[in-house]
């Protein structure tokens, strides 16, 4: 019996799955009666499907999640059992799914009693294994893909020979060299003594050549014959041209006056054992660059894809690099004052500073006068006031305050640095750290201000963490 479809996704369950769904109702049928009866026969299990059996009879993983999990409890629940083919026409199972009468079933033996060959011994019954059944596809079977890599060609034995990249240089100048030296007609002018640069650059080329065959095969090909790339090639961007048998990146440099390598550098495939030496090679020989210069120097000479991915794969697995750059411990801020968190009116809670000094000219001809700016600062609103102190007097500061106040209103609460903070300043911040700092003068300050109901409060000394945003605006 199939289920209807749903009417949204009008998807409808496969006859194969269905009968592979009968089985398991059968098995868990099998399993209740024989935990209650406790059944000592080796149990025989019918099914007309030839996809059912096969699925029954075959490993589990073999097959999609749906048909995998079920086959897997039909195997568990008839550990000891025995799947074997029936007929459709000896199935009584089927009588149901056909159209009979009441009357024709009343004199159906094979609904009642079942085959008749199943009252004759074993022998006699169809045999467990037919091999007459009809050959099953894939998608019948609805068998799991799996996917492996496939290379067209090995890598060369070469690139696993050393695992630094100027080691595998210097031993391909030998090779090249041995070679030259072994044929017969240059027997006079054979290369001795210490490797050449020429023969070092010669031996990197030969290394990107083969490289390049072995995974940029067709491109090359492409090139050789058409003279591009085609449109599905991953190196369609970068416009590559074939030189003395390297693929190299195009572009418009053509006319620079720079090296041939940085005009057109060699293009280099993502995932080779000659790209990963590389940039390890890079790496260490720019004292562990970090990705982005790593980038910038390896892209001198060659192009390799994906070079990010590969700059940040190098920094990170490199263990110098891990080991000298720690995760640093991050301090935890204190609390923030009353002042800074209580909504009030601008400038109620005010901080102040000096800072200078500045040369001015009131007119033109006249020589340059030094004056000084005071800045205050909201605690609230971080809003800045700026006026300007033409001396260090008392007086003068006094007179800054009034002006402050005439155009923001009068503060509650001064906050203002302490004498201590100025140790080092220049010259000029020495005098105005003792004219403004000195008791006389904050007497004067504090006094003018207890008339006006504003309160002074000073940060202690050599504390400059305590001057909060008035240090920032300064």
């Amino acid at each position: 019996m199939a289920p209807l479809g749903d009417s949204k996704k009008q998807k409808k369950v496969s006859l194969p799955r269905l009968e592979l769904s009968a089985a398991l109702l059968l098995s868990h049928l099998y399993h209740k009666v024989n935990t209650s009866i406790a059944l000592n026969t080796q149990p025989f299990f019918w099914s007309d499907s030839t996809i059912t059996l096969h699925w029954i009879n075959s490993v589990p993983s073999r097959w999609k999640t749906f048909v995998a999990n079920r086959v897997s409890e039909v195997q568990h629940l008839t550990t000891n059992g025995v799947w074997a083919h029936v007929s459709g026409m000896d199935n009584p199972a089927d009588i149901i799914s056909r159209v009979m009468e009441a009357s024709q079933l009343e004199e159906s033996s094979a609904w009642w009693t079942g085959p008749s060959w199943l009252k004759q011994p074993s022998r006699f019954w169809p045999p467990v294994l037919q091999s007459d059944l009809p050959e099953l596809t894939v998608e019948s079977l609805e068998e799991r893909s799996v996917s492996l890599p496939v290379r067209d060609h090995e890598p060369n034995e070469i690139f696993g020979l050393r695992s630094s990249f100027i080691s595998l240089v210097r031993l391909t100048a030998m090779l090249r060299r041995f070679i030259h030296n072994s044929k017969p007609d240059i027997r006079s002018n054979r290369k001795i003594g210490f490797l050449r640069t020429s023969e070092l650059n010669q031996a990197t080329t030969t290394l990107v050549q083969l490289a390049q065959s072995e995974v940029f095969s067709n491109d090359i090909d492409a090139i050789a014959t058409e003279g591009q790339v085609k449109s599905n090639s991953l190196l369609k961007n970068l416009c590559p041209v074939l030189r003395d048998g390297i693929l190299r990146v195009g572009g418009r440099l053509r006319n620079a006056d720079i090296p041939e390598d940085r005009k057109h550098p060699m293009i280099l495939p993502a995932r080779h054992l000659l790209t990963a030496s590389i940039m390890s090679h890079y790496h260490q020989k720019h004292l562990h660059a970090g990705p982005h210069l790593l980038v910038a120097c390896v892209r001198e000479k060659f192009w390799p894809l994906r070079i990010r991915n590969l700059a940040r794969n190098v920094v990170h697995s490199c263990i110098n690099c891990f080991r000298c750059k720690p995760s640093a411990l991050e301090q935890l801020m204190g609390d923030l004052p009353a002042e800074r968190v209580t909504p009030t009116l601008p400038f109620l809670n005010t901080g102040v500073d000096l800072c200078g000094p500045f040369q001015f000219r009131k007119l033109r001809k006249d020589q340059p006068t030094k004056c000084y700016v005071a800045i205050f600062i909201c605690l609230v609103t971080k809003a800045i006031h700026i006026e300007l102190v033409y001396d260090l007097s008392t007086a003068a500061f006094i007179a800054a305050l009034h002006r402050f106040m005439s155009r923001r209103g009068k503060p509650h609460v001064i906050h203002c640095d302490n004498a201590q903070n100025f140790k080092g300043a220049v010259r000029e911040l020495a005098e105005l750290r003792k004219q403004f700092y000195s008791q006389k003068h904050k007497a004067a300050v504090v006094n003018r201000c207890a008339d006006d109901g504003i309160q002074f409060k000073f940060i202690p000394p050599c504390s400059p963490n305590f001057g909060w945003l008035w240090e920032a605006a300064v």
